[in-house]
């Protein structure tokens, strides 16, 4: 599907230009979006907006190393059209003020500033894990969908409040597109973060007892659902997934058992903080929540819009894991020989605190 202006009398004409700015553009996603934007003959100019310098971005694409939290932003969106927000922190944890600043007040200063230069279209992308997971939510949440994240859980309370403030700044700015992509986790080729870690990683989480379904989304589909976005003139929000689910058991077909076994709720959300406070692994315990009730999407409004996914989320997984990387450190551990000396002192190591962090708690009871 394109987009296409159409003439008095009904005959097609060239397609819309676009100026676009895209920020966090050296990031997981951002750089699987200047690839595909800098192919895009739709796309008149690419400059990408960054902290740290993008890598393999692509050539028709420039790039600017600076914080949407400094002073003249503006200046760096003038001529801009179209405004990709990418930039923030994924992965914030509990007492991190730069990431509430980054994520909540940086994106409050990009609207601002797009505001003010005359851009005519935003594109936000923020996690579905806004919607919260609970015992009472439907089997599929749409965009209707109450946004109730897990106290506690940075990532999701962040995107929440600016969605809050968004309400209101789009009742100041009626003639400013504001697309807000409520994307699955991304897992693809290359992924290191805390979702990859606790879907797709050697020391996989679960919870006992619960069957949950999982929702991922590769980070290609992400790039090209932006890219529809832009080129197809969206507007509000719009769920973002692959196609299809995949289970804890799936996984394991894949990867073999995790190193950790399913545990009862409230004891994996006391080992995440006590880890927490040793500062030991980067899962916060409010994760818990979301292995334990469902919180799935329905991506039928993209998908009715036009858009196609080019990955099922089990394609995902799988190209998640062809590369080997499989979450940091981890990754490293878990690539070792079975029989290693080290990998087995890694799991001896790893079995021992959880076993004395176990004593502790049993301690603690009597």
């Amino acid at each position: 599907m394109v987009s296409v202006d159409k003439t008095g009398d009904g005959l097609p004409v060239a397609p819309r230009i676009h100026n676009v700015v895209v920020t966090g553009s050296a990031g997981f996603i951002g750089t699987a979006l200047l690839k595909r934007l800098s192919s895009d003959v739709s796309i008149t100019s690419l400059r990408g907006i960054d902290i740290l310098e993008p890598a393999g971005a692509g050539s028709g694409s420039t790039h600017t190393r600076a914080d949407v939290l400094a002073p003249g932003l503006e200046n760096l969106l003038v001529g801009a059209d179209t405004v990709v927000h990418l930039a923030g922190v994924a992965d914030a944890h509990n007492g991190d003020e730069l990431a509430a600043r980054t994520n909540i007040d940086g994106a409050l200063r990009v609207l601002d500033a797009c505001a003010s230069c005359g851009v005519t279209t935003i594109i936000r992308v923020v996690p579905t894990s806004i919607y919260g997971a609970w015992p009472t939510n439907p089997s599929e949440l749409t965009e209707d969908s109450a946004i109730r994240p897990v106290p506690g859980f940075l990532p999701a309370v962040h995107a929440a409040e600016v969605e809050r403030r968004l309400i209101d700044w789009r009742f100041d700015h009626p003639s400013i597109r504001v697309v807000t992509l409520r994307s699955a986790p991304v897992l693809g080729s290359g992924a290191d973060h805390m979702w990859s870690r606790v879907l797709a990683g050697p020391m996989r989480l679960r919870v006992r007892g619960t069957e949950i379904a999982l929702q991922v989304v590769h980070p290609d589909d992400v790039a090209s659902a932006i890219s529809f976005a832009i080129v197809n003139g969206l507007d509000g929000p719009y769920n973002l997934c692959a196609n299809g689910v995949i289970t804890p058991e799936s996984v394991d077909d894949l990867l073999g058992r995790s190193w950790v076994p399913a545990l009862p709720a409230e004891l994996l959300e006391r080992l995440l903080v006590r880890a927490s406070r040793l500062r030991i692994g980067e899962i916060p315990p409010e994760v818990v929540p979301y292995l334990q009730y469902p919180c799935v999407i329905s991506n039928k409004k993209l998908l009715d819009a036009g858009w196609i996914p080019s990955y099922s989320s089990k394609e995902a997984l799988e190209d998640a894991l062809s590369d080997g990387v499989r979450g940091g450190v981890l990754a490293t551990i878990d690539s070792l020989p079975a029989r290693s000396w080290l990998r087995r002192a890694v799991v001896a190591l790893g079995v021992l605190t959880l076993s004395s962090l176990l004593i502790s708690r049993l301690r603690t009871k009597k």
